[in-house]
């Protein structure tokens, strides 16, 4: 008799079926990576325009404090940054002047935070300074200089080691969120504006008044 042969499949997968399931997988966890990080982003990105509407908010609180006089970037005769002044609305906590995107941002010292800060004070139109004597008269300016405040920008996410202001030749920060930069305006609202509409002085960086020219201290 000749016997009779069954030919059954093994059972498992094939080395091909193997393959193919783990390249699906591979794939999946992509897109779930992408999509996770996507959502991460965005809810950062929201946390910082929270953050940057309520320094807008402490900035109109403080003009209405102080006969409509805006911060400047520092004050000499104080010795205070801008965000030392806002802080009597805002709270000592410096995370109020952290983005979460920023990984850079150290507030382990006054001198750490002071260089690392997230958001830059827009020097070149809000107010650059007061009592230097090497920078010629005080930039300080009042709501009412500014016809409309909805354009006016006052603060962003500065870059790293910009020490808490933006300008036009030091504009904000690239690539934290996306191509667009987080910002607040001197009405109070906030916006998400395309970084290369920074990198020309107008209109973010053309103020109603000259900015005091940087006259250096002369070597002893």
């Amino acid at each position: 008799m000749n016997p009779t042969f069954s030919r059954r499949r093994p059972s498992g997968f094939t080395l091909i079926e193997l393959l193919t399931v783990i390249a699906i997988i591979g794939v999946l966890a992509g897109i779930i990576i992408a999509v996770v990080g996507n959502v991460r982003r965005n809810a950062q990105k929201t946390e910082s325009l929270a953050k940057l509407r309520e320094i807008g908010t402490a900035t109109l609180v403080y003009t209405s404090e102080n006969r409509g006089v805006l911060p400047v970037w520092y004050n000499y005769t104080t010795q205070k940054h801008w965000w030392r002044y806002l802080q009597a609305y805002l709270g000592e906590n410096p995370e109020s002047f952290h983005s979460p995107a920023h990984e850079g941002f150290d507030a382990s010292t006054n001198d750490r935070l002071i260089e690392t800060i997230s958001y830059g004070w827009n020097y070149a139109v809000s107010g650059r300074h007061v009592g230097d004597p090497n920078r010629g008269s005080n930039h300080s300016l009042i709501v009412n200089d500014f016809p409309n405040p909805s354009k006016v920008l006052i603060s962003a996410e500065a870059r790293e080691s910009a020490y808490g202001f933006i300008a036009a030749d030091t504009p904000p920060a690239q690539g934290r969120y996306g191509e667009n930069v987080p910002s607040v305006f001197l009405d109070g609202h906030v916006d998400s504006r395309p970084y290369s509409e920074f990198l020309q002085i107008a209109p973010w960086f053309f103020g109603p008044k000259e900015v005091p020219p940087y006259i250096p201290t002369p070597s002893p």
